[in-house]
């Protein structure tokens, strides 16, 4: 069994690795939390709600890939290297509903007041988390 150390990178980590899941899962019709609205068929053409949640549930599960991979490797260099990719992907995830794709126009939709907000402040939360990953990363590299 591996030992694995608790300490500030893991923790941080463990924290990306909740938001990844938030980020996949949240937005997803009839089971996310924050779920998309439900309409997301119009004319027989899925709306950009639809898209913005299949995009999120890829840019969710590569932030939990790479935050459960950097728990166990060992190098200092490679953690950097994995941060970088979570805060990449982090941004990408943030800029989805935002930027990207976004979702309905219609200021009551479930997607407009509630799916956006939770995504944007979750995406903001990746972000730094995984800031701070790398910086705690380089510090014990150097430190090393």
């Amino acid at each position: 069994m591996t030992n694995i150390k608790l300490n500030i990178e893991t923790i941080i980590a463990l924290v990306l690795v909740v938001l990844g899941l938030l980020i996949a899962i949240g937005p997803q019709p009839h089971i996310g939390p924050f779920h998309v609205c439900e309409h997301d068929m119009v004319a027989g053409i899925k709306n950009v709600c639809y898209w913005t949640a299949r995009a999120e549930l890829g840019m969710g599960a590569a932030i939990v890939l790479l935050s459960v991979l950097s728990i166990f490797v060992k190098s200092k260099d490679t953690r950097t290297g994995l941060g970088v990719g979570i805060l990449a992907t982090s941004v990408l995830a943030l800029l989805v509903p935002t930027v990207l794709i976004g979702v309905c126009a219609g200021a009551m939709m479930t997607c407009r007041t509630t799916t956006l907000p939770a995504l944007t402040a979750i995406g903001v939360l990746a972000v730094v988390f995984s800031v701070v990953y790398i910086l705690q990363s380089r510090r014990k590299a150097r430190a090393a």
